[in-house]
């Protein structure tokens, strides 16, 4: 089950308080996490709106064709804060519970220090927000039309605006690095006309 939060609910920034990190979980391949839950279940959040993509999915490798991929949205201004309300969360819930975690005490500064956020920053840009995504299997994401209907997954995510489902799944620990990743469940997908506009035809035909 799980709890989802509508970036257009005022309740989205109280919630942030009922947020916990189950204890360590370690995968198939070794890999320790813990899971992020909200009293309880399992936490998404869904902003409102369609959001622009301004790359296609790829992977470190640049391997289109791999089966999990990174993807990333341009974030209104509510959904930045909300991302920003959630890092100091996570960082000051890791500072109050290090010694248990990274079995040392750490201040909230210390902790700030190998924490890799989702959110990224550039000027002059809107800051961007990185999730990974399925194309298949167990946790495949889903495309819908804003009908209800299930859509293809598109070829090429630039050429889409896209209203997220973001499943806020678990905190990944690496060597001093740590950080939470966002998966992208869910999307409802209609036509950028960005992309569209861009588009070049042939002038001698």
């Amino acid at each position: 089950m799980f709890l989802s939060i509508k970036t257009t609910s005022n309740m989205a920034l109280s919630d942030i308080k009922h947020l916990s990190l189950d204890d360590v979980f370690f995968t198939k391949r070794g890999s320790k996490i813990r899971r992020v839950r909200c009293a309880g279940d399992d936490f998404a959040i869904t902003p409102p709106e369609h959001l622009r993509i301004p790359f296609d999915a790829s992977n470190y490798d640049k391997d289109g064709s791999a089966s999990r991929l990174s993807l990333v949205f341009e974030t209104t201004t509510e959904l930045q804060t909300l991302i920003e309300t959630f890092d100091g969360w996570i960082v000051q819930h890791l500072s109050e519970h290090s010694e248990r975690i990274f079995k040392r005490t750490m201040t909230p500064e210390q902790v700030l220090v190998g924490y890799c956020s989702c959110l990224k920053y550039k000027e002059p840009y809107a800051p961007t927000l990185k999730c990974k995504l399925d194309k298949e299997g167990r946790r495949g994401i889903c495309c819908w039309q804003p009908s209800g209907e299930r859509a293809e997954q598109p070829s090429d995510w630039r050429s889409v605006l896209a209203k997220p489902r973001l499943h806020v799944s678990h905190l990944w620990v690496m060597g001093a690095q740590y950080g939470v990743v966002f998966q992208l469940t869910d999307a409802e997908i209609i036509p950028s006309e960005v992309v569209q506009h861009a588009e070049r035809t042939n002038p001698f035909r």
